[in-house]
């Protein structure tokens, strides 16, 4: 822009007739009245070159068709999450460690517990347990109100477990829409099922199954093979979270009962750090309303 305005300048200084007419000024404005023209020509030449080649503003409003801007996220699943805790804790740990845990999810795999289980199709135990602030649920009363998500867990200090219980908190809504109610049951006494509950700010039912009563009428109940109660020594004290010295845990599984008491979606698996993802879930409890 700087030498369209000299020219421009220029070209107006040589035309005006109160210019100075000393000596010096008479032959510079002679000189330049000469060239008046040419000068002229070259500022047209450079208005038009200069509304050619000015930038236009970008179209935030309509990018591209190849933007990714508009390109929707994919969701994290719950697995990908738990997964991420599993690479961590194998990243630290030493071989003969991660050989333990693994050999106690092996053992609870040829327990008891992955032959007796519910599955789909069976009734339902109808309970009664302890909720988190002391009151009791009754499984048959819920079921008046519409299908129960069940989920078991081995208890707040497992990190597996609390990042399933924040995650299905956060489908809470979703669940609620659905017509059903959420419950998470694990053999934890009522206060640490309250922390749990506290810390996680979950706002559905953590139920306390002392002696997994419950969980072993749903067959889902195995013994902490002595492998991991080694590795759980002087770190975890399973038997003072659960008060008593069985040494035992529910399987993390996850059911779906419908109103009439049947099991219509059954998540069982001998390995701890899998879970029901929630969007399956939530695909169930879909079918029982033919969404």
């Amino acid at each position: 822009m700087n030498y369209i305005f000299l020219l421009a300048v220029t070209i107006i200084y040589t035309a005006n007739p109160e210019f100075n007419y000393n000596i010096k000024a008479i032959s510079m404005r002679l000189k330049l009245r000469k060239y008046r023209y040419v000068l002229l020509t070259l500022l047209i030449i450079a208005l038009l070159s200069f509304g050619c080649t000015e930038k236009k503003p970008e179209n935030k409003l309509n990018p591209p068709d190849n933007t990714d801007v508009y390109k929707q996220v994919e969701p994290v699943s719950l697995q990908s999450k738990l997964d991420s805790i599993k690479n961590t804790f194998e990243n630290k740990a030493s071989e003969e460690k991660k050989q333990a845990y693994q050999q106690g999810v092996d053992e609870v795999g040829e327990s008891g517990a992955m032959k007796n289980a519910l599955r789909e199709g069976d009734d339902a135990y109808m309970f009664e347990l302890p909720n988190a602030d002391g009151s009791t649920v009754k499984m048959a009363e819920l079921l008046n109100e519409g299908p129960v998500v069940l989920i078991w867990y081995r208890g707040g200090w497992c990190p597996y477990c609390n990042v399933q219980l924040k995650e299905m908190q956060s489908y809470l809504p979703q669940i609620k829409e659905l017509g059903a109610n959420l419950v998470a049951i694990s053999p934890e006494v009522p206060d640490s099922s309250l922390s749990t509950k506290e810390k996680g700010e979950l706002d559905y039912y953590v139920l306390s199954d002392k002696g997994n009563d419950v969980a072993r009428k749903f067959g889902i109940v195995y013994t902490l093979p002595k492998v991991v109660q080694e590795q759980f020594e002087g770190r975890i004290d399973v038997d003072g979270y659960n008060a008593d010295n069985k040494k035992e845990l529910p399987l993390a599984v996850t059911y779906i009962v419908n109103k009439d008491g049947k099991i219509t979606y059954a998540f069982i698996d001998k390995d701890y750090k899998k879970r029901a993802e929630p969007e399956t879930i939530i695909n169930e409890l879909k079918k029982l309303r033919n969404w």
